[in-house]
């Protein structure tokens, strides 16, 4: 909660021409950027990061 409203973390990632290309949601607004990053790359058919194209932005 967060000054008493609920709040939720989404996780999106769009391709070069603006296209979200994965969405990951439902974690709540405490958990860490890199707590929901873990979870997205161990999940079954989850996130996969190019070799050599990594640029992670918060």
């Amino acid at each position: 909660m967060r000054k008493g409203k609920i709040t939720t973390n989404v996780l999106d990632i769009c391709d070069m021409k603006g296209d979200f290309v994965y969405v990951l949601t439902g974690w709540e607004g405490s958990t860490t950027d890199s707590q929901i990053l873990r979870d997205a790359l161990a999940q079954q058919n989850g996130l996969q990061v190019p070799k050599g194209y990594p640029k992670l932005r918060d």
